[in-house]
């Protein structure tokens, strides 16, 4: 495994835990329609300004 993979998959395993440790802490968003509406919307108009995608979502 190339050594950018092995860095993109810790920095993923850390966000994965970091998530675990928010659902544990009651920190969650529930999906609704509403909601990845919000997150859709704010895909493409990121897309559109020519933000940066992070790696993790690609």
């Amino acid at each position: 495994m190339k050594k950018e993979e092995q860095k993109r998959i810790s920095k993923i395993r850390a966000l994965i835990a970091r998530g675990e440790v928010d659902i544990k802490q009651g920190k969650t968003v529930p999906y609704s329609p509403t909601f990845m509406n919000e997150v859709s919307t704010y895909g493409k108009l990121a897309s559109i300004l020519g933000l940066p995608i992070k790696s993790e979502v690609r």
